[in-house]
């Protein structure tokens, strides 16, 4: 008669070669923690030690009792220990122990089940470098051919990448470095692939800073500069852009010429690359390498008809400056007819006013005045627009003597009402500051014999207009604010805007 031995839940160690799989990963600085024994009577119904809590922690090590679960999640990964080369791609090393009674379980794992997709994004990356691993190998050895004919023992430098892990613990390249190819020859038929890529790209950059001779950059030039339709995709694609501004940097005028000739030829296209973000920096960077009369007619023939759009946008307004900045008097005059013509909508633009501000500065003669004309009929409605307001403010700083006259004609009448608005009351203090005491008198003037004065007193805009009025008046006109504030004190008192108006102008009511 054999005694009767109570059964227990068993828990092996958690690193008995019976019970656990291994995988193995570069020792970290301090071994794992090992969990704590758990009795029977607390996990008699359970079977997993973390069945209902996952993974709380990352140096917890759950106790699973399915090995065909286990079996199933190590077969889409490699455990074969290899000196130096973590598993998982970067993953920490975790430790997986399960006693012998299976029971139908379902945890999660969510390193596992990202496994496929970082493994999916290495072979995307070694896809994408095939081709050009190819190429090195073959370009080495007819390196190596040559210098053997020449009884020369030197070994070519072998291609090489730099990894970086990112959040995932996936390596991806970083940087690519490549020696200066001596036969770019061999790049005929990939160069326009390679550099819509990412990877590409790059390589195609390094390559090109390195090139001497007008052969080699005429290969790249006839792979990339094909037609029309060819340079507007590549220079608003993603990553072709790099490859493109790269491409202007090192062509002569006569090949610069043709890009011009062909990115200007469907002038809606080459409008539409000004208005993207990456086809801007391309036309920019054009733009900068244009020297000859030709080059610079085909880009304004594109640019003319379609300014007022270019000029209200975020990406072509850039555009519309540079051709301002560095193309002569001639070459914008029809270009800035449009705009003066268009002077209202452009002006009363977030992007648009930035434009004609930098227009004023730029041009001269008649284009100029044109826009001074335009700007200063509008002004009655640009000074009170949250937008147009700063093209009023821009002339008055010009400090030009007709200017600042044909704008007080315009506006006569109209200070008070731009006193009480947010914007307009920005543009009566500008005038204040730079138009010169002889305007600014006439425009406090105007404020005095207004019926409703003290209703300015307290006004939440107003206020500060008659601030810098008693600070930039002198002598009666002075006094004579002064009186009218002093007079009103005790109702401004019971205002937060006239108490505020008081505290400003303390200095100058004490000697009233």
């Amino acid at each position: 008669m054999f005694n009767h031995v109570p059964h227990h839940h068993h828990h092996e160690h958690p690193y008995s070669s019976s019970s656990s799989y291994l995988i193995r990963e570069p020792p970290s600085p301090s071994p794992l923690p090992l969990p704590l024994p758990c009795s029977s009577a607390q996990h008699a119904d359970s079977s997993c030690y973390f069945s209902d809590h996952g993974f709380e922690g990352q140096n917890q090590i759950p106790f699973c009792k399915n090995n065909r679960i286990i079996e199933e999640a190590f077969s889409r990964v490699s455990i074969t220990p290899q000196q130096n080369t973590p598993d998982f791609l970067g993953q920490r090393s975790t430790i997986f122990s399960f006693d012998e009674q299976g029971h139908n379980i379902n945890n999660n794992y969510p390193f596992l089940s990202s496994v496929q997709s970082m493994q999916h994004q290495e072979e995307e990356i070694n896809n994408n470098i095939e081709m050009m691993m190819m190429m090195q190998k073959k370009l080495a050895f007819l390196n190596t051919n040559q210098q053997q004919q020449h009884c020369n023992t030197t070994v070519p430098m072998p291609y090489h990448r730099e990894f970086h892990s990112n959040s995932n613990g996936v390596r991806i390249p970083q940087r690519w470095f490549q020696r200066s190819l001596s036969r770019v020859f061999d790049l005929r038929g990939k160069i326009l692939h390679l550099a819509k890529t990412q990877c590409g790209c790059r390589v195609l950059q390094n390559i090109m800073e390195g090139l001497t001779s007008k052969e080699e950059v005429s290969v790249f030039f006839k792979e990339l500069v094909v037609d029309d339709d060819n340079v507007v995709e590549l220079m608003g694609n993603c990553f072709g852009n790099y490859v493109f501004q790269k491409l202007v940097e090192i062509c002569s005028e006569e090949q610069i010429t043709a890009i011009v000739f062909y990115a200007t030829k469907n002038a809606i296209k080459f409008v539409n690359l000004c208005l993207d973000i990456h086809g801007t920096r391309s036309v920019q960077k054009l733009l900068e390498h244009v020297t000859k009369q030709e080059q610079r007619s085909f880009v304004m023939s594109a640019l003319t008809p379609s300014v007022v759009t270019l000029s209200t946008h975020m990406n072509g307004l850039h555009v519309v400056d540079h051709c301002v900045k560095h193309f002569s008097g001639e070459d914008t005059e029809y270009m800035l007819k449009i705009v003066a013509a268009n002077i209202l909508k452009i002006a009363t633009d977030k992007s648009g006013c930035c434009v004609i501000q930098q227009l004023v500065d730029h041009s001269e003669g008649e284009s100029k005045d044109q826009l001074l004309a335009g700007i200063i009929v509008n002004a009655p409605l640009l000074a009170q627009h949250c937008y147009g307001n700063y093209v009023v403010q821009h002339l008055v700083s010009l400090k030009i003597a007709r200017v600042t006259k044909s704008l007080m004609k315009h506006l006569e009448g109209k200070f008070v009402s731009m006193s009480c608005n947010k914007y307009g009351s920005n543009v009566v203090e500008k005038f204040f500051r730079d138009s010169g005491d002889r305007h600014s008198r006439t425009i406090i003037l105007e404020i005095l014999r207004f019926p409703n004065l003290p209703m300015l007193l307290v006004d939440p805009y107003a206020n500060f207009v008659i601030s810098s009025a008693v600070i930039v008046s002198q002598g009666g006109t002075q006094e004579e604010l002064l009186k009218v504030i002093k007079q009103h004190s005790l109702m401004m008192r019971r205002n937060h805007y006239g108490k505020k108006l008081l505290g400003r102008l303390r200095k100058f009511l004490c000697h009233v």
